[in-house]
This record gives structure tokens, C-alpha cells and sequence, in this order.
């Protein structure tokens, strides 16, 4: 009774925080990182087009791990609703009108455990799929944390990224230019440069898109990820007309070793980009050939001769 959620003081908020954190928030986040891992080894691009920046973006393999990702979001709420703190504390009367105290006041949630429970749940709903009720929910965090900007700015970020994957452009970059500089975490800082990134390149803003996905690229978490930004970054090099850059890009994609498939298609891609004259269609045919024998391609040769008959094209050698 002494630490019920109904009181807020020091010790209510401590132990709230401590039981939110490690039983029901932990079994959520086992969950989401479960769907999560399920949606990567699911997952199946289509590379004849732009890879998606965020993998719930190809529809093929979004219904993966829907189960976790709903486990997840019903753990967060219970999360929330067993452990929310609103009642306002008792201050001091010599700490009252400090300005860390006026700010503190301003609260409306006072677990300091709970937003990672709120941003949790809205992250689950937008892997789901469920990008307009995930909307709703960053929508709301936004509010409820107005006076922690830390927070409040979390989900901007995650609010924008909803909106463009349902077309609503505008109100993607309104969220985004909402985000106060000083008030972002470098998580903070490095999702929002992909999810800037990916509402460029819906637009087809190609030029505008690429320095925020080389900045995306450069501070990808782990080296699947970042091989597939720097594939699609060769993809929009290449768009562009960037050939060399291109080739760079797809070098740095090969040395991280991606999946087969990943790696694969960044080679084949190579060879068009570097093929401009007849002396480079040459030596990609020569490195297509090497390619046609390995063993670990016979599933693939459709894809190489394709790219052997592109740049014979080329050489005018239609023959």
C-alpha cells in the first residue's frame, strides 16, 4: 500500500519504475525483438527496385512476426495501465519556485519508467504495420510528455516516419521540423536521418534524399542493416547518374558481409555502373563469366545472364 501508483513520492515512483521495467515492459520487449529478428530472416526484396529504408516498408514480409509485435503492444499497456503515476506530489515549500521544480509540476505522467513503455508500444504498432493507429499513439506521447522534450521529440521522429509510409507527406515534415536540435538524443538524431531519408525518397527527391541516407548508412546499427542502406545508396547513386559513387557504395555494402542475397545483387548492380565504356563492359563480362561458374550461384544465373546480355548490348553486339 505504500508504494501504490495512487501516491507520488521518491520511493512510489522508484519501485513503480523498478515492477513496470522488469516484469510485464521486459517481456514486451522480448517479444518486439523476437518479431523483429522473425521479419529480418523473413524478409524478401525485390531488387530491381529501391530497397525500402525500413524493412515493414516491403508488404511482402510485413505480416512477419505480427503475433510478437501484438504481444508486445498488450505488455506495454498493461505496463501503463498498472503503473501510471498522474497524481501530483507534495513539494517542499522551499523548492517550489525553482525552475527545475515549475518544470517537474508540469508533468502528467510521473513513472520515469513509463515512456519507454509508450514508445515501445507505438514502435510495435508501426512494425505491425498499423501505421495510423501507431500515429495516434505518438501523437498522444507528444502531449503527454510536452514537458520533456527528450521524449516528446522520441516520438515526432516516429510520428513522421508513420506518416510518410501513409502518404501524408506535409505532416511528416511538419513533424520533423517540430524536433528541437538540443533537445535530441543521438538514437534520436540517428533514426530521424533515416526516416528523413525514406520521405525523400517517396517523393522521389533522389539529390535531396542522399545525404541523409549516407548519413543514415554511416550510422546504422548493426552490419546487416548498414549493408543495406549502402546498397540503396549505390541504388540512388545510380539513379542519378553517380556511377563512381555507386561502385564505391556497393564496395562498402560487399565488405560488411550481408546475406547471400544482398551480396549477390550488389555485384550484379556493380556491373552496370562501372560498364560506361567498352573496355569496362569487357572486364564485367570477364567478372560475370567468373560469376556464372561459382556453385553458389546456379540458383542466380537468370540474373547473370541478364546483366552478360545488358552489357553485350552496350557493345553493340547483339549477336
Amino acid at each position: 500500500a505504500a508504494c501504490s501508483s495512487r501516491k507520488n513520492t521518491a520511493g512510489t515512483r522508484r519501485w513503480q519504475a523498478f515492477t513496470a521495467r522488469y516484469n510485464t515492459y521486459f517481456n514486451g520487449e522480448q517479444a518486439f525483438i523476437e518479431g523483429e529478428k522473425a521479419k529480418l530472416s523473413a524478409n524478401k526484396d525485390d531488387y530491381t527496385e529501391l530497397l525500402p529504408v525500413f524493412l515493414v516498408g516491403n508488404e511482402k514480409s510485413r505480416e512477419t512476426g505480427k503475433a510478437n509485435f501484438e504481444t508486445a503492444i498488450t505488455k506495454c499497456q498493461k505496463a501503463i495501465s498498472l503503473h501510471s503515476i498522474q497524481k501530483k506530489p507534495q513539494l517542499k515549500p522551499g523548492k517550489r519556485n525553482t525552475a527545475k521544480a515549475k518544470q517537474f509540476m508540469q508533468r502528467k505522467e510521473y513513472n520515469p519508467f513509463l515512456k519507454h513503455a509508450w514508445l515501445l508500444m507505438g514502435e510495435a504498432q508501426f512494425e505491425k504495420g498499423d501505421f495510423l493507429e501507431a500515429a495516434a499513439t505518438f501523437s498522444y506521447i507528444t502531449r503527454l510528455y510536452a514537458a520533456e522534450p527528450v521524449v516528446a521529440n522520441a516520438a515526432r521522429q516516429w510520428l513522421a516516419r508513420c506518416y510518410a509510409h501513409v502518404g501524408w507527406y506535409y505532416d511528416a515534415e511538419d513533424a520533423l521540423s517540430r524536433m528541437a536540435r538540443d533537445s535530441m538524443t543521438t538514437r534520436v538524431k540517428r533514426e530521424a536521418a533515416a526516416t528523413r531519408a525514406d520521405l525523400l525518397l517517396r517523393q522521389q527527391r533522389y539529390a535531396e534524399a542522399l545525404p541523409w541516407l549516407e548519413q543514415a548508412a554511416r550510422t546504422a546499427q548493426g552490419s546487416e542493416r548498414k549493408a543495406r542502406l549502402l546498397f540503396l545508396r549505390g541504388q540512388v547513386n545510380h539513379r542519378l547518374g553517380r556511377n563512381e559513387a555507386a561502385y564505391k557504395a556497393l564496395s562498402k555494402c560487399i565488405s560488411k558481409s550481408p546475406p547471400f542475397d544482398l551480396a549477390f545483387n550488389a555485384r550484379i548492380l556493380q556491373t552496370e555502373v562501372m560498364a560506361t565504356d567498352a573496355q569496362g563492359c569487357r572486364k564485367m563480362l570477364a567478372k560475370l563469366r567468373r560469376m556464372a561458374r561459382m556453385e553458389n550461384n546456379k540458383d542466380y544465373l537468370d540474373q547473370v545472364y541478364f546483366a552478360m546480355g545488358n552489357l553485350h548490348l552496350q557493345l553493340t553486339d547483339t549477336a
